[in-house]
């Protein structure tokens, strides 16, 4: 700790038990949907919680690292299931200062995930973004069971790769040979019902989804021969083959891909062209894909 600061050797996030590798920030978030109420002859009378009751939301930004494991949301998989989690720092006591050490325990075991993403661009490195929304009490509290000492991120076993010329790779897209991949975004999607009972004060069903499932990926290439699709064709027989973009490492030859993002029975929704003097003349293409059964989301990202 420096300064009453928490520094990123403390911390430490666990899902499920398992420790996330690259976590880069962590957003928490409570909402309390407080409302006024006012009636006759009274100008402002009280407030009182409206249409919903109190979330946690928890917002978690990481690196893709290369460890040959996926992280736990994708690995075990989760899509379907109330997460347990702990969001951990604990600094070093400050210097002169006799009390025990600053503790920030969040921990949750109802979590659902809400939406899912990637994205990377030649020259960077590769990220993730989770949104897990809490309906249940979040506690300042550590359990051991959710922070196993097994679960331990272990620091020798990942490295951090930025991305070269290469190392996205398109499958089942026209021209993917022949015209370069500079960037790719992916992004799932999972709306849930928020359902209440008379006689309780918990949600019933919280983890029912709201089909369908929306998957979208974009990405960026620099142009050398692709075509226009005829927007009549779009609009009659939008069916394509199932595309996968990779994330790999070039540098080690038949090392296999680091990440594969896949959709399913994609729509080509958008495509856009610019070009500017001096510079080459560059294509965004924006494919989405619809799921209507979650346990589907495990064969989408390996």
């Amino acid at each position: 700790m420096a300064y009453g600061r928490i520094l990123y050797g403390e911390e430490l996030v666990f899902l499920e038990g398992s420790g996330l590798r690259g976590v880069q920030s962590v957003d928490t978030r409570f909402d309390i949907p407080f409302e006024p109420i006012a009636f006759g002859g009274n100008r402002f009378e009280s407030a009182i919680l409206k249409d919903s009751k109190p979330t946690t939301s928890f917002g978690i930004d990481s690196l893709i690292v290369n460890s040959g494991e996926l992280d736990p949301i994708v690995g075990m998989p989760l899509w379907d299931s109330p997460i347990s989690g702990v969001l951990h720092a604990q600094a070093d006591p400050l210097e002169g200062d006799p009390g025990p050490a600053p503790i920030n325990d969040w921990s949750f075991t109802s979590g659902y995930i809400l939406n899912y993403s990637s994205s990377c661009t030649v020259a960077e490195v590769a990220t993730t973004s989770c949104e897990i929304r809490v309906f249940g009490d979040v506690h300042n509290v550590r359990p051991d069971n959710l922070f196993p000492e097994t679960g331990k991120v272990d620091a020798s076993n990942q490295f951090i790769n930025i991305a070269k010329a290469g190392d996205i790779t398109l499958i089942n897209v026209t021209g993917q040979d022949s015209n370069r991949v500079q960037s790719y975004n992916y992004n799932l999607t999972i709306n849930r019902l928020d359902v209440d009972k008379l006689g309780g004060n918990y949600r019933n069903h919280i983890h029912d989804i709201i089909y369908p499932i929306e998957v979208e990926l974009s990405f960026v290439i620099d142009v050398d021969d692709i075509e226009a699709p005829l927007l009549s064709g779009l609009l009659c027989n939008p069916d394509l083959d199932d595309i996968t973009i990779q994330l790999g490492d070039c540098s080690i030859p038949d090392s296999g891909p680091i990440r594969s993002f896949i959709v399913e029975n994609p729509i080509l929704v958008a495509m856009e062209e610019t070009v500017s003097i001096g510079d080459a003349l560059q294509a965004q293409l924006t494919y989405k894909s619809y799921i209507g059964d979650v346990n589907n989301l495990a064969t989408l990202i390996t």
